[in-house]
């Protein structure tokens, strides 16, 4: 088998064999419960993204592409409602930012539904070779991108603010979280939103494995509380 597939096969079995521990473990915890639903999205970005990389064909890995372009929307706010949990409630969501995010979510998701052609242009040629074929493919993945970081920053600042306000153990807790969360955004960002910029489509498999030191710091400091 392929090292990429291997690579991200691993992956997507150890996050959800771990998303399933933490669960078992405390299933009627809502901070337990969210920890699962942000790992599940994760889990099916990645058998998406392996589903795109093993595509025999140019027309389902396009097909698969295309998917991967809406599961990878529901990460951020899989994880804005992980951190409103994490590690206590105590915030009151911002409504005009989530219509915000949700809007443009929306808008970028238009192509996929109503206009596949559109779409389609992203696999002819890079954004950095401009041309007006390419244009509206751009416009729509630039709200793609914009989308995602609105929801995904203000889950990061809300995270922020919880940790200014918190002490001793959860502070520290926090702080893990917030580390390990630039880990995958950061690598997940640059494999699977920045290089497509530039036509490098061959490293998306690569994003899903960054989710991994996350998924791993964050079960520790779950079963951490469960013991105290």
């Amino acid at each position: 088998m392929d090292i990429k597939l291997i690579l991200i096969s691993l992956t997507i079995i150890l996050t959800v064999v771990i998303a399933v521990v933490v669960y078992v473990r405390n299933p009627k915890s809502s901070l337990a419960t969210s920890f699962v639903v942000l790992i599940s999205s994760f889990a099916v970005w990645g058998v998406a993204q392996a589903a795109l990389y093993a595509a025999p064909t140019h027309a389902s890995a396009a097909f698969a592409d295309k998917i991967t372009y809406v599961l990878g929307l529901p990460l951020a706010w899989a994880f804005l409602n992980f951190v409103y949990h994490f590690p206590f409630k105590s915030i009151h969501l911002n409504r005009y930012i989530l219509i915000t995010g949700g809007v443009i979510n929306l808008l970028s998701l238009y192509p996929v539904f109503f206009q596949p052609a559109i779409m389609s242009k992203i696999y002819d040629q890079p954004f950095t070779s401009y041309s007006p074929h390419v244009g509206l493919s751009f416009i729509y993945f630039a709200l793609y991108s914009a989308g995602f970081f609105t929801v995904f920053i203000y889950a990061y600042y809300i995270l922020i603010q919880k940790y200014k306000n918190a002490v001793a153990e959860n502070k520290i807790s926090i702080l893990y979280v917030l580390c390990s969360t630039l880990i995958a955004v950061i690598g997940g960002s640059i494999t699977n939103i920045l290089l497509l910029y530039f036509g490098l489509f061959q490293y998306q498999v690569y994003g899903p494995s960054f989710t991994l030191v996350f998924t791993l710091v964050v079960a520790y400091l779950i079963f951490l509380r469960g013991r105290h």
